[in-house]
């Protein structure tokens, strides 16, 4: 039996996808808000001190340009920290669940004490399906944990479904730029949780235009993603060596949230020159597996070692090409398809996710896990790395 993994990498798990997932959530929720969609929480004694965060118009209207804006004091110069996410997402109609994350970042040559001020649009909202709400904190600090900034969300959505698609793969990021790029030699790693981005800017940016051209896929829901987005910022990022990384990242609660992203985002600067242009797409890995009638038997509980006992009724015994060991993986559950079974063997802290598809369409459960992680979140079994994502599997 050949099954083809495709991977729903969750934002608590899987750095990767840190950045990736909360800009989509807050596209399909900069669309109709009501009340102050977007706040300073901070208090005295923040590092950015006299923040002030505020969108036009507000309530935001999807007929009217909008503009974001946030200015404030940095009292101390800001090269890393800690991002703190504590956001409630209902999507949809069928997505209601807490997003919980924390994750340290680096930014290299960071951001300088004086005045500053980033300016977002005016430009025009997509058109995006659905109802959702987004309500909750973000929240930075610098690495002594002292408090950066806090921004309070406010958002509420209403528009009608559209197309209906099954989600596809968690997206890999690369470079689509050319010689000709302002910033030059860029390259994007991922290793041991921690993805990095780096390169040399030849030139000192202040404004610019984002273009974004995605597709978004939350669960079923397919959501094109097509807008140019002018940026200004004070005092600007100054020609020279660049840096920046984010992870590994930590999470408080599990998800059933799968979003993947696919396309291109270009940035330009202020005379429309190409800055840098990432690309997002969808791999696949191929699994080879094996049917074993004879390995049902009564074992317990799920996830186990197909060795010696075989797996429960309601499993099959998996190995994937590429990555050595095997284990007991059950059908995903529910009306859609994305729950898995909580019992675990003993010792086992990672979490089961919907993680496999066949084929035929038919999904699977795994235990993830975030590989280098020096705990044994996998009891018996160990952490096997494949496409920046942990799984959890038996070695022979």
């Amino acid at each position: 039996m050949c099954i083809r993994d495709r991977y729903q990498r969750r934002v608590r798990e899987q750095t990767k996808l840190v950045m990736f997932r909360p800009i989509a959530l807050l596209l399909l929720g900069l669309t109709s808000a009501t009340a102050q969609s977007v706040k300073s929480c901070g208090a005295a004694g923040d590092i950015l001190s006299n923040a002030v965060f505020t969108v036009s118009p507000d309530p935001i209207s999807k007929d009217q340009p909008l503009t974001i804006t946030a200015t404030g004091t940095l009292t101390a110069a800001v090269a890393g920290g800690n991002f703190d996410v504590d956001l409630n997402i209902k999507a949809l109609g069928i997505i209601n669940e807490p997003v919980k994350l924390t994750s340290p970042f680096t930014a290299s040559p960071g951001f300088a004490a004086g005045p500053v001020k980033v300016t977002l649009g005016p430009f025009t909202l997509p058109k995006i399906p659905g109802t959702s709400t987004i309500a909750g904190t973000i929240k930075q600090t610098d690495p002594s944990g002292k408090p950066i900034m806090c921004v309070s969300l406010n958002l509420d959505v209403l528009h009608p479904p559209k197309e209906t698609v099954f989600p596809e793969a968690a997206p890999v990021v690369s470079s689509c730029g050319k010689d000709t790029d302002h910033l030059k030699n860029l390259t994007m790693s991922s290793s041991g949780g921690v993805s990095t981005l780096q390169g040399v800017l030849d030139e000192t940016v202040t404004t610019g235009a984002i273009n974004v051209d995605m597709k978004v896929k939350v669960s079923f829901i397919s959501i094109p993603i097509q807008t140019n987005i002018p940026f200004s910022f004070s005092p600007g990022i100054p020609a020279g060596p660049v840096k920046a990384t984010v992870g590994p990242s930590s999470s408080s609660a599990a998800s059933n949230i799968n979003i993947d992203v696919e396309g291109t985002v270009t940035v330009n600067d202020g005379n429309t020159q190409e800055i840098a242009c990432l690309s997002v797409t969808t791999p696949s890995t191929t699994l080879m597996t094996t049917f074993a009638p004879e390995l049902f038997a009564d074992a317990s509980p799920h996830y186990e070692d197909p060795k010696p006992n075989g797996c429960l009724s309601d499993e099959l015994a998996i190995q994937i090409q590429g990555v050595s060991g095997d284990f007991c993986t059950p059908k995903c559950t529910g009306f859609l398809k994305s729950q898995c079974p909580s019992d675990v063997p003993s010792g086992v802290t990672a979490k089961p996710q919907c993680a496999l598809k066949d084929q035929s369409g038919n999904k699977y459960c795994a235990l993830i896990c975030t590989p280098g992680e020096t705990n044994d979140s996998c009891g018996k079994a160990t952490c096997k790395s494949i496409s920046g994502v942990g799984i959890c599997t038996y070695d022979d």
